[in-house]
């Protein structure tokens, strides 16, 4: 059965002047996909959509600095806790599956 919800956008992340837009649109928006920032600021933007009522979704590949690693995974969910991750590489749901955060596999 469907989910209902009047939000039915998924907003994409993919240059930083976007953030205010999606604060700005927060209204029609249910779930956030980033696909670019860095190890410093990805915690503080995880947490401003948060603070908003969005779902957050990071492509991990595309977060400069961050390590992809066991540690990194365990990072992200401790310290980053976005609702989930997006990525390309089989190993890295692995790693995500391991840490028990949700998953939405990449693939062309």
């Amino acid at each position: 059965m469907p989910m209902k919800s009047d939000k039915k956008v998924i907003a994409s992340i993919v240059r930083h002047k976007d953030i205010e837009k999606v604060i700005k649109y927060k209204e029609n928006i249910k779930s956030v996909f980033i696909l670019i920032s860095d190890f410093i600021n990805i915690k503080d933007i995880v947490q401003l959509f948060h603070d908003n009522d969005l779902e957050v979704y990071i492509h991990v590949e595309m977060i400069k600095g961050l390590k992809l690693d066991e540690f990194g995974f365990k990072y992200l969910k401790n310290v980053v806790k976005p609702d989930g991750i997006i990525t390309t590489k089989s190993s890295h749901v692995n790693l995500a599956k391991k840490n028990n955060i949700y998953v939405i596999q990449r693939f062309f």
